[in-house]
């Protein structure tokens, strides 16, 4: 491989690199963004009620 070859290969290799760890920051920010719903005990029961018991 010449000298243009690597820079070529290095510069493609960065690119992924970015590419990925760019996809990896909107897995994570995506994740933060769902809304977390807080259920109680009581609120369980009444659902598995409503769902079994018809």
């Amino acid at each position: 491989m010449d000298v243009k070859q690597k820079i070529n290969a290095a510069i493609v290799t960065l690119v992924l690199l970015a590419a990925s760890s760019l996809g990896l920051a909107y897995e994570v920010y995506a994740a933060g963004q769902q809304p977390v719903h807080h259920m109680t005990y009581e609120g369980a029961v009444r659902a598995t009620e409503k769902d079994c018991c018809k």
